[in-house]
């Protein structure tokens, strides 16, 4: 019996001797020296910091360590390092040909290319999806896939003529009734939505959704674990459904919020990701003309620049001045929101008109500050508060041990001037390390 014990020992001390090699293997391990580390979590930036990371994930985050001989380094010494944007409302591909075709599939696979480049690591489409994306989900969390990472909530709910079956789709789940309204929610559960997005807006005269059937969504919503999002242009409304648990709100309301919906979303962990480049629009372009003439943006949106050229020809001074006026109120309630301790995330609404994929992720962020947020609240709001509007801060977010290795290395600090987060060096995805414009080439 003696001699088993003894054959056993040893057998688990090779065993464990073994995982320990293959976990220290410095061929697997990728070591990146950032000069200043801005890791999502709000905390205040260190210096000369090494980011450990095997396979696609961060193993530790050390100031003083070795590296292990055999280890690639990637020496970002002199530049900073933060994690990858997350954008929390993307519409990518084409809706005109939406549907199981390869033409479809290869609008989604451009506009996930474009969003990497610019180096938005993640997006959660939201809500305009048809069944092909599931698919195209499933590999982009894949290692060595060609563009962000996606998450869906597939079709989302709007009312029957509702917001924006006007744009001539049919994708949205057009429902009047609660139970119909539950029995599609868990249909989506099965399919494997990552959330649940609903329209509550009345734009154009359209109907708004019901309140009970918005409601039904989000209790259903929750016995399947699945977060609820919703496209909310009121503070009314937005009470409303703040009152009925919603987990996340897309876009901000028109008028202020009173203080009470201010307190229920701080209280209730309600996340706002408040599209102020929807606001904004034409006034990017306006405010800023060189971005027109920007070689890295040319390089990845290609054509898509002269279009935007051509339409902010086309929108007269009485325009500009309505959305100059729509964005200072915008600006306004964020503020009334970071005063009231709500979470924020960036999400921009991209794939619409005068909002193109990536750039308006950097450009929300910036509308941040313009907005009254200091650069590091910008940008955790779009890395670890994107995260956790996603329900993904387990994975993403941060530049922490156990997350994935996501992150971007900029040429200058972003906390001096947030323009900065657009000078992008190289991309991190996954462990993987990337230029910017080899990734649309």
């Amino acid at each position: 019996m003696k001699r088993v014990i003894n054959v056993t020992l040893v057998f688990i001390v090779s065993a464990i001797l073994m995982m320990s090699c293959q976990v220290d293997d410095p061929s697997n391990i990728t070591v990146v020296k950032a000069g200043l580390l801005i890791d999502g979590t709000g905390n205040p930036p260190l210096r000369d910091v090494l980011i450990f990371i095997e396979g696609n994930r961060i193993t530790r985050v050390a100031q003083q360590e070795e590296i292990p001989p055999g280890a690639t380094v990637v020496d970002a010494s002199q530049q900073v390092v933060m994690p990858g944007l997350i954008d929390t409302h993307v519409h990518p591909g084409n809706r005109a040909i939406a549907g199981p075709s390869p033409e479809y599939e290869a609008s989604v696979r451009h506009h996930l290319k474009q969003n990497l480049a610019f180096g938005v690591t993640t997006i959660f489409s939201l809500g305009l999806d048809p069944d092909i994306i599931f698919a195209l989900r499933e590999e982009s969390w894949e290692d060595g896939f060609d563009g962000s990472r996606i998450l869906t909530a597939g079709t989302g709910f709007t009312a029957v003529g509702g917001h924006p079956t006007q744009l001539g789709t049919d994708l949205p789940n057009q429902i009047d009734d609660p139970a119909q309204a539950r029995q599609r929610v868990q249909e989506l559960a099965t399919q494997g939505v990552d959330g649940l997005k609903i329209w509550l807006a009345q734009i154009s005269g359209l109907p708004p959704i019901k309140t009970e059937v918005s409601r039904a969504i989000i209790e259903e919503g929750h016995q399947h674990n699945l977060r609820t999002f919703a496209h909310i242009n009121t503070a009314a409304d937005t009470k409303s459904l703040v009152e009925a648990k919603l987990d996340g709100i897309t876009h901000i309301a028109r008028d202020p919020y009173d203080q009470e919906t201010l307190e229920l979303m701080q209280k209730q962990g309600t996340i706002v990701a408040p599209t102020l480049v929807q606001r904004e629009k034409a006034l990017i372009f306006t405010k800023e003309n060189e971005l027109f003439e920007d070689p890295v943006i040319r390089a990845i949106l290609g054509q898509e620049v002269d279009e935007l050229k051509e339409a902010l020809a086309k929108a007269g001074p009485d325009v500009l001045e309505r959305m100059a006026q729509s964005y200072q109120q915008a600006k306004e309630n964020v503020l009334q929101l970071k005063e009231a301790g709500v979470k924020l995330a960036v999400g921009t609404d991209s794939g619409t008109n005068f909002a193109p994929m990536g750039l308006s992720t950097h450009k929300e962020v910036e509308a941040f500050v313009d907005a009254g947020l200091s650069p590091m609240e910008a940008l955790v709001a779009g890395t670890r508060g994107s995260a956790e509007w996603a329900g993904v801060s387990d994975r993403l977010g941060t530049l922490e041990a156990g997350k994935l290795a996501d992150m971007l290395i900029l040429e200058e600090n972003p906390l001096v001037d947030i323009r900065n987060t657009r000078k992008i060096v190289k991309i991190i995805l996954g462990g993987r390390v990337l230029e910017p414009l080899t990734v649309v080439e």
